[in-house]
């Protein structure tokens, strides 16, 4: 079906993907040099912001990638950061993992841990045993999502990286040429989300690597 509209770009874009039912909206976007673009984005920036479906950025060099795997993903990357919201994007991961023989990746990234006293006068300090701690945190936390992949025949592996969480998704794509990421929006209504960052947002400005939003859903 082709339908052609006369209006801004992505108002039309988001009322005609929901008035004709579609299941999601793929768009493709640039891959900037730095986190943020300021407030005059592109349409794929405010289609994403503004859209109640899945919604897949998709990255020319990313894309490329996929043809040496048959046109799928090799691994699907899950960030999750212990909320809910961000959880919900796991049964999309892992039917994507059963449909197509690709591997799952779940990341989290912590938090440098410091150690110090204002009040003793010991400035505050990173130490080894704090991050060797928070890892291990990190890694019971995502052991269930594992095996609950494994459980359904899906390869899977987790990570724990201590870091700054954009960082830490970018350098796990680039790791993993030709990788997917699934991501959670917050439950934002209509375009004042447009003029709210998140990790979300800067990873889709930055990664060379498609990156699929889910929409919070109840």
């Amino acid at each position: 079906m082709v339908e052609v509209a006369i209006g801004k770009p992505a108002e039309e874009i988001v009322g005609g993907a929901e008035r004709l039912g579609t299941d999601a909206i793929a768009m493709a976007t640039r891959r900037e040099s730095t986190l943020a673009r300021g407030v005059l984005g592109s349409v794929t920036d405010r289609v994403v912001h503004t859209t109640s479906l899945p919604l897949l950025a998709l990255h020319p060099e990313g894309v490329s990638a996929f043809s040496g795997n048959s046109g799928a993903p090799t691994t699907v990357i899950v960030p999750l950061d212990g909320s809910v919201l961000s959880e919900k994007t796991v049964p999309v991961a892992l039917e994507m993992g059963r449909a197509v023989g690709t591997k799952v990746l779940f990341i989290r990234s912590s938090a440098t841990p410091y150690f110090g006293s204002s009040e003793a006068g010991v400035d505050y300090m990173p130490t080894n045993l704090g991050m060797t701690e928070t890892r291990a945190d990190a890694l019971r936390y995502l052991e269930p999502f594992v095996k609950r992949a494994r459980a359904s025949g899906i390869e899977a592996e987790s990570q724990s990286v201590i870091g700054n969480a954009v960082g830490v998704i970018i350098e796990a794509a680039k790791e993993n040429e030709g990788s997917l990421i699934v991501m959670s929006t917050h439950g934002r209504s209509g375009f004042k989300r447009f003029f709210l960052g998140s990790v979300t947002d800067k990873v889709i400005r930055s990664a060379g690597t498609p990156v699929l939003v889910l929409p919070p859903r109840d």
